[in-house]
């Protein structure tokens, strides 16, 4: 003859000491996740950009010019699309020889932290090329002795080259 035992059940202390656990663990997690998604897109912008200035260098040495204007330093406008995109889209194989310099997965090469969904934040790398052939580029804050200049306004959108968030061509990981 079996006996029937009333089964435990779950108290509501229990179950709310569960859900708090598991709340403690998601808290502790969330910070995690988006310090983790901010290093991969310091990274995918930092390769970005090292791309970018591999094409230009190789469309410099192909060519024996810059893909811009000379005369005077070059600004691909991040706000006017047809001179960055025309920029980007030499480099992709629009140019007298149709070579194919940079192989972009995206229209218009575009920075890690644009906000596709709200449209926010153009999307553009900053790029200063040194149309005058002076081997130096100058933005405003900052000069380089180099033939360009390529930055990302990092994880706040904003240009500030000192606020310590920008992802630039001419300096090594700070972190």
């Amino acid at each position: 003859m079996q006996r029937n035992t009333p089964r435990r059940q779950f108290t509501l202390i229990e179950l709310l000491v569960v859900i708090a656990i598991i709340m403690i663990l998601v808290g502790i997690l969330i910070p995690t996740v988006k310090t983790v998604r901010e290093r991969a897109n310091e990274t995918r912008a930092r390769a970005m950009i090292s791309s970018l200035k591999l094409a230009i260098s190789q469309y410099n040495q192909t060519y024996g010019y810059l893909p811009c204007p000379s005369g005077s330093d070059w600004t691909a406008n991040r706000t006017a699309s047809g001179t960055y995109d025309g920029m980007i889209n030499a480099l992709n194989g629009s140019n007298t020889r149709g070579i194919v310099f940079l192989e972009s997965q995206r229209d218009p090469y575009a920075d890690p932290w644009h906000d596709y969904a709200n449209n926010t934040h153009n999307g553009r790398f900053h790029v200063i090329l040194d149309g005058n052939y002076d081997s130096q580029v100058t933005n405003g804050t900052v000069t380089v002795n180099s033939s360009m200049m390529i930055w990302s306004e990092g994880s706040n959108k904003s240009d500030n080259s000192g606020d310590g968030d920008d992802i630039t061509s001419w300096e090594k990981t700070k972190k």
